[in-house]
Parts: C-alpha cells; sequence; structure tokens
C-alpha cells in the first residue's frame, strides 16, 4: 500500500492504492482481508524500489464531478512521472485522462509521488530528487522540476499567479 484516502462523500469508501498500479476500494464494514473491488489499474506502472503508483487525492468537486486523481511513475523511455484524472462510476474508475505529462524520473528512486488539493483549490504535489546519487543540487535549480512542489488547475494547465510560471507547472 503506498496511499490511503477516503472518498469525500456519504459511501464511506477508502480507496488504497498498490505501487504496482492498482487502486482498490474498502467499504466501511467489509472484511478488511478482502477481495475488493479494482477501482483501476495503471498500465504501464513501473511499480520498483520508490517508484510506482505513490498518491491519491479526490477533486474538491468530487460529489458533483467524480474526478480522482493518481500520482504515478510510468515506464518509458525515459521513465516518467504523470498525474493522471479518472471519473469514478461507482466503484470503476473510467476515462483514464493524463492530467500532467512529463514530470522528472529516473525510473527506481526519489520519485516524491505526494498529491493533494490545496485550500485555493489547486493540484499540489511533490517530485523527488529522483536518484540524484551525485548531489547535483537540483533543489536551487530553478529550470529543473526536481525536487520541487508543482502546482496545477485541475485540468493540468498552469495557473497565472504561479511564481515561475514557465508553462511547465
Amino acid at each position: 500500500i503506498t496511499s490511503i484516502a477516503w472518498a469525500p462523500d456519504d459511501s464511506r469508501r477508502l480507496f488504497v492504492t498498490r505501487q504496482t498500479g492498482a487502486i482498490y476500494i474498502v467499504q466501511w464494514g467489509s472484511n478488511p482481508a478482502g477481495p475488493h473491488p479494482v477501482f483501476a489499474t495503471i498500465p504501464e506502472t513501473h511499480g520498483w524500489s520508490e517508484a510506482g503508483l505513490l498518491g491519491i487525492a479526490f477533486d474538491p468537486g468530487f460529489i458533483s464531478n467524480q474526478y480522482v486523481y493518481v500520482f504515478v511513475t510510468r515506464r518509458s523511455t525515459p521513465y516518467r512521472a504523470q498525474i493522471l484524472r479518472f471519473t469514478a462510476q461507482g466503484n470503476v474508475g473510467t476515462n483514464m485522462t493524463v492530467i500532467v505529462d512529463g514530470l522528472p524520473s529516473d525510473g527506481d528512486t526519489h520519485n516524491g509521488g505526494g498529491i493533494s488539493f490545496g485550500p485555493d483549490g489547486k493540484l499540489y504535489w511533490g517530485i523527488g530528487d529522483t536518484r540524484n546519487v551525485n548531489r547535483e543540487g537540483r533543489d536551487l535549480d530553478l529550470t529543473s522540476l526536481r525536487c520541487k512542489i508543482g502546482r496545477a488547475n485541475s485540468d493540468g494547465t498552469v495557473p497565472n499567479d504561479n511564481f515561475h510560471n514557465a508553462g511547465s507547472g
């Protein structure tokens, strides 16, 4: 288990993420040992070491739009982290949509993955130094998204009032 979050409605559903790319639902009062409905499975998830499906958040308007967001490291060349959005139709996640793409990842370690909505209604996520074994100081490099907190509108666009609005969130 890499992350858990209660659905912000009266359904008493706990969404549970697995590093390997699966999102399960545990219904309040059900047997905690399972089996539990699979909300979604994300293809091409790089679920190894400190990578994979790492975070989950609910849209502030979840009750009306049913949007669920996740932070995931995906296999590609090179590896990349993404923020995906699903639409909950009951206990099934549909319409998987890439909201933020191309977030830095070297694959295995220091990927970050925390994701949440702030009081301003914006989507926030944390990126680690992503395997910065050379201690290159990417935290001070404003041209790199590594070691940063990202902020975007819920559709993935960059807010006009972002401190360094370079079009990358």
